[in-house]
């Protein structure tokens, strides 16, 4: 099933915190990873339905505090195939797509981990920072596509 990611951007601020109204509940849309050298206005990405409905009205902001920069769109599997390896390494990692913060790449490892469909006892303790979640996933051959290099 192809499932939608889209990235919007602040107008005029490098960062931007807005609430929009998403399946009956007030949600937080934080604007983040704006720079001011080189100028790079905050960004929001999601793949909620809800959201994107929602962030998608001109009322609650768009084209006035926030436009469309990207849409993406992928499988809801995730799909096992070599990536980012030398040709003869030949090993396996499962590509995740739609994670793109380390809190949910830290619940998606856990979750996995009580599921059995990686290496059992991964613990919310084990991942207490990005560097150990990125070292957990490539040990179990995990990579998370849409999480930010930073």
């Amino acid at each position: 099933m192809k499932k939608v990611s889209k990235t919007y951007q602040a107008i005029s601020y490098v960062q931007l915190d807005t609430y929009v109204m998403a399946n009956g509940m007030k949600i937080l849309i934080a604007f983040r990873g704006g720079t001011f050298e080189p100028p790079r206005n905050g960004t929001f990405t999601t793949n909620e339905p809800g959201i994107i409905e929602a962030m998608d009205k001109p009322e609650n902001g768009l084209g006035k505090s926030y436009h469309l920069l990207s849409v993406t769109e992928y499988d809801d599997q995730p799909v096992t195939k070599t990536a980012g390896l030398p040709s003869d390494a030949g090993e396996q990692y499962q590509i995740v797509p739609g994670i793109n913060s380390v809190a949910k790449a830290r619940e998606y490892l856990i979750k996995a981990s009580e599921d059995g469909n990686i290496k059992s006892g991964i613990t919310a303790s084990l991942l207490k920072n990005r560097t150990q979640v990125l070292a957990i996933a490539e040990d179990v051959r995990i990579r998370f596509i849409d999480l930010p290099k930073e």
